[in-house]
């Protein structure tokens, strides 16, 4: 990650089959911190549902869809998250990051 911190990359969620699909909801906003720690919030700046944190280090998130009430709980050393929003970041224009596969 280059030092100049990357744009803030927008979790978006379109629903599902399951759950209705529905226009782009935006249930989350990773900025960075550092170059290597990620924050997430609300686009009004607030923290979403559950923050955990360990030795000062953010772990993950819990999240929400208030259109389709889809959770998704999102952990940055699991499944590839970090790495998911560096790409999301790095690609030029978008700056958002597809969740709605992921919710439950």
């Amino acid at each position: 990650m280059p030092s100049a911190y990357p744009p803030r990359v927008r979790l978006v969620c379109m629903g599902s089959d399951a759950r209705g699909l529905h226009h782009a909801n935006i249930v989350g906003v990773a900025h960075w911190l550092t170059d290597d720690r990620i924050e997430i919030r609300t686009e009004a700046g607030q923290l979403p549902g559950d923050e955990f944190v360990s030795w000062g280090k953010i772990l993950g998130y819990d999240l929400a869809c208030e259109q389709c009430r889809g959770r998704f709980h999102l952990e940055f050393d699991h499944d590839g998250w970090r790495k998911r929003l560096v790409a999301a970041a790095a690609q030029p224009g978008t700056g958002y990051l597809d969740i709605s596969n992921e919710l439950k």
